[in-house]
């Protein structure tokens, strides 16, 4: 853990047997100790994409078409296929719209597009909208290109508002000549509501944004959003990657990575946010496929008082 000229309260918590701690700024921070937990790595559930492949390729299969967007009022409603599913070459959110969603579905997309700047896609109702965006039935590891998943533009506002576990999008993007990815995932001064699986994608947000949801990867690092005059709250999950603050980014929630770097901003745990994933995961060590709410509980191995 490297701690700049930040601000932190509460727990960090490490997936290091002996914890190394970087802390130049010890007397700003709130009158409270730190304390650094260290975890074992079989705690922590695998990201993994195959459940929601399976499911993708039966939705592609049944090949049911996604009813057309319009600008305004949209109802959408499951399909009478397998998951509710629906299958797109291309799925774009590109008007300013709302999206009833009555149901739980699946739509199967080849890519995601969001269009142009300055829009507002609200997506509402009691349902779950999961989005798998790939090609599920690909036998070789194809090599990720920026046009499966195109960045969230400048001034958007995109998502459920009311539930970020309403809107799930999985992105199952490879490496590219064995090297990682990187996404810019929104672009300048957007807001995102909803929840993000990333294969293998090191992610990074634009300045000023504001994500609230959960953010899962396989990357090698997730840069939060510089400057931010948002918050940004929820969980970032990246065991095998860095998470970044830099340039008064402002954080409230859970980070879970193999390093953390606060290089200047404001971090404040909130264990609301530290509950549960609404992902299709694997259980760590009986391998069992586990839907939405996969508890995240740990046992301390050691604890590490930083005065």
């Amino acid at each position: 853990v490297t701690i700049g000229s930040a601000t932190y309260l509460g727990d960090i918590y490490l997936l290091d047997q002996n914890p190394v701690v970087n802390d130049n700024v010890v007397d700003s921070k709130p009158p409270a100790s730190v304390v650094i937990k260290t975890l074992e790595y079989k705690e922590f559930p695998i990201i993994s994409f195959e459940i929601i492949k399976n499911k993708a390729k039966i939705v592609k299969a049944e090949g049911r078409t996604l009813p057309t967007f319009v600008t305004g009022n949209n109802t959408l409603n499951p399909s009478t296929g397998s998951y509710g599913g629906y299958y797109i070459s291309n799925l774009q959110f590109n008007k300013n719209m709302t999206i009833n969603v009555t149901g739980d579905i699946l739509i199967v997309a080849d890519r995601l597009t969001f269009g142009t700047n300055n829009r507002t896609i609200n997506i509402t109702g009691t349902g779950k909208l999961e989005i798998y965006i790939g090609n599920p039935n690909a036998t070789t590891i194809p090599n990720y290109t920026s046009a499966r998943f195109g960045s969230i533009n400048n001034n958007v506002i995109f998502g459920n508002s009311e539930n970020v576990k309403n809107l799930i999008i999985y992105v199952d993007s490879h490496k590219i000549n064995n090297n990682v990815p990187t996404i810019s995932l929104a672009g300048n001064n957007s807001i995102i509501y909803g929840s993000f699986m990333f294969n293998n994608a090191s992610i990074s947000f634009s300045n000023n944004c504001s994500f609230s949801g959960y953010l899962v990867t396989n990357g090698s690092s997730v840069i939060l959003p510089n400057n931010g005059s948002l918050s940004t709250k929820g969980l970032v999950f990246a065991p095998l990657g860095t998470a970044y603050m830099l340039n008064n980014s402002v954080y409230r929630g859970s980070i879970v990575a193999e390093n953390v770097n606060i290089t200047k901003g404001t971090f404040t745990y909130d264990p609301l946010a530290f509950d549960s994933m609404p992902f299709v995961i694997n259980d760590p060590i009986n391998q069992i496929g586990y839907t939405s709410g996969y508890a995240l509980n740990y046992e301390y191995d050691s604890t590490t008082e930083v005065d």
